[in-house]
Parts: structure tokens; sequence; C-alpha cells
């Protein structure tokens, strides 16, 4: 049964490290060995390929930056169709004066409703 208290119960003690880390940072430490530094060194060796210099750096960039995760969106909205109406110059005049002229029977006549 899952325990959703989120109180802990069990298990290893928070920040202990599990058993196959700990043995590889025993080994590490017997030969004085930190693989960050020699990373680095290899890196900063100009005489070491370019490709692989790129790759250590971008292998230590992770530390220190996050890795970028792809978004998914999702769009459920109904599309949106708009309909333009083309009309040549004449037209627009045309379409200018009829306008004009409504809004001036508008102007002089006031309709009850």
């Amino acid at each position: 049964m899952a325990n959703n208290t989120g109180v802990k119960t069990g298990g290893r003690q928070k920040g202990t490290p599990n058993k196959a880390t700990q043995t590889v940072l025993e080994i590490l430490n017997r030969y004085n060995h930190d693989p960050i530094v020699a990373l680095i060194k290899i890196a900063q060796d100009k005489s070491n390929d370019v490709g692989l210099r790129a790759k250590v750096n971008n292998d230590l960039a992770s530390f220190i930056y996050p890795k970028r995760k792809s978004l998914e969106v999702k769009d459920d909205s109904k599309p949106v169709h708009h309909n333009y109406l083309i009309i040549n110059n004449g037209e627009l005049e045309a379409e200018r004066a009829r306008k004009a002229k409504l809004a001036k029977l508008k102007d002089n006549h006031t309709i009850d409703v």
C-alpha cells in the first residue's frame, strides 16, 4: 500500500548514496582521480581533436545548464476562418459614397422604436 502521508518511512536516509555510487567514489578516491578535472584537461588541450573537445565541453555543460525538453503544444480550439472581399478602386469609392450617404440619412432622421 502506498504511503500518501508525505512522511518517509524505511529505506536509506536522504542524501545517502546507493551502493554502486559509493563503490565508484571509493575507487576514484583510491586512485586520486577526479573525472571532471580529467574532462577539463581534455577540453583545454589544444592538441586534441576539435570534435572531441566540443563533445567534452558539451558533457561538462550538462552539469551546469539544464537540458531543454521539447514541448508539445495542443490547440483544441476551432480553426478561425477569415473572409476577405477584394474590390477595385471604383468599387471602393462607390462603397465609401454609399456609407457616407447612409450616415447622412441616419443623422437627418431618427427612428423611434
